[in-house]
């Protein structure tokens, strides 16, 4: 019964995060993580939200992405998010999927939060957001080296709150450098990381 259920949460996540095919983007350099000038660790990740409007921009998606993004920061917060991505189990060992990083190498990232685009360990997200048209799967997409996530706005108004939360956790592990192999790769840190947001979420914030 149990592998039935890890079965069907992997087939769960694939289709809540699914990417698709993105167009190749120039790969930037490897740079190590520098510190923000004036920048503490006040123990709470916050973060930064911004909106580039065109013609599918809505006020009804730019305020449930506002609200989510506040509530998915609430689970990165929480002491359960810290246990979850420290307990990541893959063949056999506390490990991610496509990196050789140790689980608190990635918590440790996730919360400093120097993306690739900003080079600096600020414990701060910085979150830009899009909305475009993609394949008919895909809920979000993006590159490393720019600092926008894009929406599909034909399967952004039906999905669940949860998974919204969950691609914004997913597509925010790109930002930090991480990948996966294919888009089957479940147990990679942006499939991983997105599910454990996900789960959380529905823990912490929904409706019985």
């Amino acid at each position: 019964m149990k592998q039935v259920l890890f079965v069907v949460t992997i087939l769960i996540s694939l289709d809540m995060f699914a990417m698709g095919s993105r167009k190749p983007a120039p790969k930037p350099a490897p740079v190590e993580p520098t510190s923000c000038e004036g920048a503490i660790d006040s123990g709470t990740v916050t973060y930064d939200l911004k909106f580039i409007d065109n013609s599918y921009t809505t006020q009804v998606r730019k305020d449930r992405v506002s609200r989510l993004t506040t509530q998915a920061m609430a689970v990165v917060n929480s002491e359960e998010f810290k246990k979850r991505v420290l307990g990541s189990w893959y063949k056999g060992k506390y490990a991610f999927a496509d990196t050789t990083d140790s689980n608190e190498t990635v918590y440790k990232k996730i919360r400093e939060s120097s993306e690739v685009f900003h080079k600096c360990v600020d414990y701060k997200w910085e979150l830009e957001y899009q909305w475009d048209s993609n394949s008919k799967k895909v809920l979000g997409w993006t590159y490393a080296n720019v600092k926008t996530v894009w929406f599909n706005y034909k399967n952004f108004d039906p999905r669940t709150d949860s998974g919204i939360v969950g691609t914004i956790c997913h597509e925010h592990m790109h930002k930090l450098g991480y990948d996966h192999s294919s888009a089957s790769s479940s147990q990679s840190v942006p499939y991983a990381v997105g599910t454990i947001c996900a789960e959380l979420y529905d823990k912490m914030y929904k409706k019985n």
